[in-house]
């Protein structure tokens, strides 16, 4: 009941603000900036649609341009540039580590070993048994299987060990 009444309550403060939108001259889109001429390609339209005051006000010059228009005419409108399919972006590629990440190290049945390092200004972690490792260029599991071989040769038989990023190195974008 009570969503019933806010879509009523919506719907009545939308007719009001209906006529409180009415326009005093023409209203219309700018060209487009060279920017995006340069980025997406001249549009393959000539105009932009629009709206004179004497159609009713803002509410009626938009449902007046979408009952003249088949529903998709944007869409067989827009450069080529939009309508091609998506590309897959690189987000996605491994992150590499580097002085000032935080990582914490996991060394399965070995509460000793298991701690959060920091990365120094060298590119290395410091270990108790085995000292330093090198970590900045390796991804966390790199520098998980480097962890795993140097334990392996003479401390612990199998280790098993996970290294994931505590919080990342903090970085600054300027201009």
């Amino acid at each position: 009941m009570r969503g019933v009444r806010a879509q009523i309550a919506c719907g009545m403060a939308a007719l009001a603000l209906a006529g409180c939108m009415q326009t005093g001259s023409e209203l219309a889109m700018g060209p487009r900036s060279d920017l995006d001429a340069m980025a997406y390609g001249q549009p393959s339209y000539s105009s932009y649609p629009t709206a004179s005051a004497d159609s009713g006000g803002a509410i009626s010059a938009l449902r007046a341009s979408f009952t003249g228009s088949p529903r998709n005419a944007y869409a067989a409108a827009t450069p080529a540039a939009y309508a091609a399919a998506p590309t897959t972006a690189a987000h996605d590629a491994p992150y590499h580590l580097d002085a000032g990440d935080k990582l914490r190290v996991v060394v399965f049945g070995q509460e000793g070993l298991t701690n959060t390092y920091a990365i120094d200004a060298g590119g290395a972690i410091t270990m108790p048994l085995i000292g330093a490792v090198a970590a900045r260029g390796k991804t966390p599991a790199g520098l998980a299987a480097d962890i795993s071989a140097r334990l392996r040769n003479g401390y612990i038989r199998e280790p098993s060990v996970a290294v994931e990023v505590e919080s990342y190195r903090p970085f600054f974008i300027l201009g």
